[in-house]
C-alpha cells in the first residue's frame, strides 16, 4: 500500500498538480518518509490533505482489487474439499458407551 501512496504522491510532485507552498509541504512530507500519524494529516495544508486523502483511497482501492482474485481461488478450492471424520467425537462416543455398560452392570448388580 506505501507503494501505491508514495507512487501517486510522486506522480503529483512530478506532474505539479498542486503549486506553490502547499508543493513544498507535499515535498517536505513525502522526502521525510510521510505521514507519522494520522494526526499530522490534520495540520497539513487543505489542498495537501487532499493529495494524501486521494493517494490512501486510491492505495485501498487497488489493496480491495488484488485480494479478488485470490477470493476466487480460495472458494474454488473450497469445493474440491473431502469431509474430514472427526476421530475425537468418535472417542468420545466410544467412552459414553463403555460409561454406560458399566452403570447398567452396576445396577443389575445392585451396585451403585
Amino acid at each position: 500500500m506505501n507503494a501505491i501512496v508514495g507512487s501517486y504522491i510522486t506522480g503529483v510532485i512530478e506532474n505539479r498538480k498542486i503549486s506553490g507552498p502547499d508543493l513544498a509541504t507535499l515535498v517536505a512530507l513525502h522526502s521525510s518518509g510521510g505521514l507519522k500519524s494520522i494526526q499530522t494529516l490534520d495540520g497539513l495544508p487543505n489542498s495537501v490533505q487532499i493529495v494524501v486523502k486521494e493517494a490512501f483511497r486510491e492505495a485501498v482501492r487497488w489493496s480491495f482489487i488484488s485480494l479478488i482474485p485470490w477470493a476466487g481461488v480460495a472458494t474454488i478450492s473450497s469445493l474440491f474439499l473431502s469431509k474430514i471424520e472427526d476421530t475425537d467425537a468418535k472417542m468420545t462416543e466410544g467412552h459414553a458407551s463403555r460409561d454406560s455398560v458399566n452403570t447398567k452392570d452396576a445396577s443389575h448388580h445392585g451396585e451403585k
